[in-house]
């Protein structure tokens, strides 16, 4: 099962500290189980047939995502439809050992039924870190966020939104493997 990650810094794969409001999330997995999400990753062809939670997507590329390659998740939320506007900030892989793949992806925007919503998050950057090595392998999902001033009372529920996005993206990965 997938581990919530709470901390005030948060070193995370990329040997980075973080500051802000974040939320990590790590899976433990095989080698081969790793190795083969990080090659179906990166092809966004691919991920109407494992992103469960969505039920279209738009992309800018019919190939793998790259720096600067835009794309739109639309799935059904309670009958309406929610459309998740995305940017690839940068992808980073690696062919020898250890094997890796990461994309980091950032939210432009988010519309429900065509409006507007999602004002509470001023930014959102997720990074998904893919590990496959002998000794340890896995995922990791990492959210840096930032709320408006004027939602701060709010800030219990927005981080309750984004963890359960995280365990969605999580969950969607995972299904890789089926």
């Amino acid at each position: 099962m997938a581990k919530m990650i709470r901390q005030d810094d948060v070193k995370c794969l990329r040997g980075k500290y973080m500051q802000g409001k974040r939320v990590l999330l790590r899976e433990t997995l095989l080698q081969d189980e790793a190795s083969k999400i990080a090659e179906i990753l990166p092809d966004i062809t691919t991920w109407t047939s494992w992103m469960k939670s969505t039920t279209h997507i738009i992309s800018s590329t019919q190939n793998a995502l790259n720096q600067g390659d835009e794309f739109e998740l639309q799935r059904i939320v309670k009958g309406a439809l929610v459309q998740e506007k995305w940017t690839v900030n940068s992808t980073r892989s690696s062919d020898s050992e250890p094997l890796f793949y990461e994309m980091e992806i950032s939210l432009d925007g988010q519309t429900r039924l065509g409006k507007n919503v999602g004002g509470a998050i001023n930014s959102l950057e997720m990074t998904i870190t893919i590990l496959s090595d002998k000794d340890q392998s896995g995922i990791e999902i990492y959210i840096d966020y930032s709320l408006n001033k004027i939602y701060s009372l709010a800030s219990r529920w927005v981080r309750t939104s984004v963890e359960s996005m995280a365990k969605i993206w999580m969950k969607d990965i995972i299904a890789i493997l089926n």
